[in-house]
């Protein structure tokens, strides 16, 4: 095995695997074929190892759905997953060619040990984009590639991309080189016109994607993310949230439309909003609070006054939003377990620090979290005689303002 170079090593695994399917029995034994493997990649040359994972992905891909051949996948897949969270150097390997490999697994046969495998393999860093663009590998394929099933299997695939590969650098022989580049947010956004995918499931995962990316991967305060990506996620809930129902309206079945055609499709038939998207949008809403600064937190409470009543009635999803926004800007007025909306706007408008972050006076702090929201310029509108969205008058009346005027 020592003296092997990289084809015959790739011959020797082809024919063990050839003698593993002589018996009934021999590739139900899974920690024994795993073991066996690894022994075989750490008695070959180093420069040759890499051979070992790519064989068996090639391997994979040939496989059927027979009961043998089932078996002998999940046997494949846990050796696999073991020699890339292996202490083994794999220098050679091709990281993209591989997760290619499993993701085309991975739409075949939707599974935990395909994303497992995915895991281990993106929790090595290769190179310091490699996150990057795994991810943009893997949301690239949504277009086109079918059913729910399969969207929320490339969801769960970036979910497990975006929390591997966070450490610091290590020096124990392993391939990881250091702690990976912070995946922009104009990638992960590339596919935010699921947040109106017709279907619920698919809604919810990508919610609960951009959540956990928030949380995670971008700085807080007023060195955060660019607030166009936060923009773009209040005008698709905004849009979302105020959907009216639509039992008529034709279903988005195409998958493979143009982000355009995405957005024209929605405009004629509105998806009808669940209980799961107020959750999704709390959650998501929640992170930008603690991620973002004063503007941006400025536009959530506009956001959550327009999608009246879900957004100030009392045990509704966006209590934990209107909490979070306190945590973030204290205030000496009292504000948790407030179910008024005014009450909860006074009390936030009296945080010195949101105050400084806006650089306006509390009065005015107040009038304008009050005023109508319109995401789709980015900005608020302001009744001129100083009325507020909760109050009355005629639109005619209103104003544009900005939070950078």
């Amino acid at each position: 095995m020592q003296h092997a170079n990289g084809p015959q090593l790739g011959i020797v695994v082809e024919v063990l695997c050839a003698w593993l399917d002589r018996s009934s029995d021999r590739w139900s034994q899974r920690d024994w074929v795993s073991g066996l493997l690894e022994g075989m990649a750490a008695w070959g040359g180093v420069q040759y190892r890499f051979v070992l994972p790519s064989t068996l992905a090639e391997l994979l891909l040939t496989l059927g759905d027979d009961s043998r051949d089932v078996v002998k996948r999940t046997t494949l897949l846990a050796a696999l997953t073991r020699l890339l969270d292996s202490q083994l150097s794999l220098i050679g390997l091709s990281p993209s060619t591989l997760l290619g490999s499993l993701l085309t697994l991975l739409l075949r046969r939707p599974s935990p040990d395909v994303l497992g495998a995915i895991g281990a393999l993106a929790g090595k860093v290769y190179y310091k984009d490699q996150s990057i663009d795994f991810v943009e590998e893997i949301l690239g394929r949504l277009d086109g590639a079918g059913g729910p099933d399969r969207l929320l299997a490339l969801l769960d695939a970036t979910k497990v991309v975006l929390a591997s590969g966070k450490g610091g650098a290590e020096s124990s022989g392993r391939t990881t080189v250091g702690e990976r580049n912070t995946v922009p947010p104009e990638v992960v956004g590339q596919a935010i016109h699921l947040l109106s995918h017709p279907s619920p499931a698919v809604r919810s995962a990508y919610a609960s994607l951009l959540a956990s990316y928030i949380s995670s991967e971008l700085p807080s305060g007023d060195e955060g993310a660019d607030e166009r990506f936060y923009k773009r996620i209040f005008s698709v809930l905004f849009d979302l949230l105020q959907a009216p129902p639509s039992p008529s309206a034709a279903p988005l079945t195409s998958t493979s439309s143009s982000p355009r055609q995405r957005r024209v499709s929605l405009l004629v038939n509105p998806v009808q909003p669940e209980p799961t998207d107020f959750t999704g949008a709390a959650a998501m809403l929640v992170a930008i609070v603690q991620r973002g600064g004063p503007p941006v937190a400025c536009d959530v409470v506009g956001l959550i006054t327009a999608v009246q009543p879900a957004g100030g009635s009392s045990g509704s999803p966006f209590d934990q939003v209107w909490h979070a926004l306190g945590e973030r800007y204290p205030s000496s007025q009292p504000f948790a377990g407030n179910e008024d909306v005014r009450a909860r706007v006074a009390a936030l408008a009296a945080s010195q620090s949101l105050q400084q972050g806006t650089g306006l006076s509390q009065e005015t702090l107040e009038d304008r979290l009050l005023a109508p929201y319109s995401p789709s310029t980015g900005a608020s509108l302001r009744l001129c005689s100083g009325r507020s969205l909760l109050g009355s008058g005629p639109r005619a009346g209103y104003q544009l303002w900005s939070w950078r005027a």
